[in-house]
């Protein structure tokens, strides 16, 4: 009966004791190319529909912040230049929204399709490395679904901004870089460099990832018989946080000051006003939202952790996992404790953390879990995304929603120049929507606004 069970398998490819017993070095078939192209294709159409429906809900944008964001690469095409925000926002998503832009226009429409093209492409490296890993093809659709259907990444994914696309880089990276002994070849350690690198210069939670993704090549690099394979690791180690090096470098030729970013951040959200936060809240705000957010995460640390000690071929993945999601958690609460983190939706710098630590925790039960220990994994991660999903408000609602200013810059769009007076910052949605913010002029705030917002004087030719 034993035999076989184990010449047929379980429903789920998973065979419990058999398969713990199976030498886990033991080479497998390589998957077929044509069955993984139509594997990723699905999933792409899978997330597309997702974000169909978002969209199909309402929803638009997180917060002014992402009209903003379309506006600075507006005019980006127009007047080139490294930094093209000026503040602390680093410039990578600018420039990639900008040279869209550039091939299709300029165009609100044309910002969120490149935006959510970003964020599949991302999404699609991050499953590339599960493949890498060898994770069994139905942990790896449960790993991807699970994080494709978190709330965050949804919202992040249909908005423009980079948080969606800038999470999946770093689980992506983390995975690449851990890779062990003969799967670890000069291609994976640098696609691990290139995409954190990429990260590094788009999100700041980025940075720390970064640094355990160099740890994590110089380490594996080290066990390398050949001179010249552990220089080629090296090098991949320096890239992957060439882009924050060079960050704080321009910071400090431009602005006198090698981390100003973090200064600006923290006195702008100084400006706002509010009540002084205690210590104790500043320290235990991130772990906080961890819990409440993103309970997924929770029980895939409890996985890890579980799991740590099992001597198989994914362990030095679970030890990256936890150590990424470890100092991502310490970069965030010192930030927290310094007025350096988002302003609003602090939960979104999860992200990356949550996109890290599920993919491995599912492919850790898929490795060696049997078959009823799985189905009540996928189960219980099932049930947390439809309740997370289902009682979780989505942001740009309400006094947020900025429909009526895109309505009213799309209907602008065949006049020559504009004035704008903003009551606050709901005209960024205006000008983006108008699509040539050059031909924008931007006065100073109405003190008292009376009537709707922004007001638009517009000019003749």
């Amino acid at each position: 009966m034993a035999d076989r069970e184990h010449k047929t398998g379980s429903p789920l490819e998973f065979s419990g004791d058999q398969r713990a017993r199976r030498d886990e070095r033991a080479p497998r078939p390589p998957s077929s190319t044509r069955a993984l192209v139509a594997e990723l294709a699905a999933v792409v159409v899978a997330r597309l529909v997702a974000v169909a429906v978002v969209l199909g809900t309402g929803f638009r944008a997180i917060s002014d912040d992402d009209y903003a964001r379309t506006v600075i690469a507006q005019r980006l095409v127009v007047a080139p230049g490294l930094d093209p925000s000026g503040t602390s926002w680093l410039p990578f998503p600018f420039h990639a929204l900008g040279a869209a832009m550039a091939v299709f226009g300029r165009s609100l429409e044309v910002a969120r399709g490149a935006s959510v093209l970003f964020a599949l492409l991302a999404g699609l490296a991050l499953h590339v490395a599960l493949v890498a890993w060898e994770v069994p093809r139905l942990a790896r659709l449960a790993a991807m679904t699970a994080v494709a259907l978190l709330p965050w990444t949804l919202w992040t994914t249909a908005a423009t901004v980079p948080e969606a696309c800038t999470a999946a880089l770093c689980a992506a990276g983390v995975l690449f870089a851990a890779l062990p002994g003969e799967r670890a070849t000069w291609k994976t350690r640098f696609a691990a460099a290139l995409l954190v690198c990429v990260a590094t210069l788009s999100r700041y939670e980025a940075w720390p990832t970064a640094l355990v993704v160099a740890g994590l090549l110089v380490d594996g690099g080290w066990r390398e018989p050949a001179t010249a394979k552990r220089a080629t690791a090296i090098g991949a180690a320096l890239f992957a946080i060439a882009g924050a090096v060079v960050w704080m470098a321009w910071n400090k030729a431009t602005h006198g000051s090698a981390t100003h970013f973090l200064f600006r951040v923290a006195r702008f959200k100084r400006a706002l006003g509010g009540p002084e936060v205690p210590l104790g809240a500043r320290l235990g705000a991130y772990p906080w939202l961890l819990a409440t957010r993103f309970p997924e995460a929770l029980l895939a640390l409890v996985i890890l952790g579980a799991t740590l000690r099992r001597a198989d071929t994914l362990r030095r993945a679970r030890i990256a996992a936890l150590v990424s999601a470890a100092a991502v958690l310490a970069f965030l609460v010192y930030g927290a404790v310094n007025d350096g983190v988002p302003t609003h939706h602090s939960e979104r710098a999860l992200l990356g953390l949550v996109m890290t630590v599920v993919p491995v925790a599912a492919a850790s039960l898929a490795h060696r879990g049997t078959a009823r220990a799985w189905l009540v994994a996928i189960a219980a991660i099932v049930a947390l995304e439809v309740g997370h999903v289902a009682t979780s408000e989505a942001p740009g609602a309400g006094e947020a929603d900025r429909a009526a200013q895109i309505a009213r810059g799309r209907a602008l769009r065949a006049t020559p120049s504009l004035t704008v007076t903003p009551c606050a910052y709901e005209h960024f949605a205006l000008i983006a929507a108008y699509g040539r913010p050059e031909h924008v002029t931007i006065g100073p705030p109405l003190p008292s606004p009376v009537g709707p917002c922004p007001r638009v004087a517009e000019e003749a030719p």
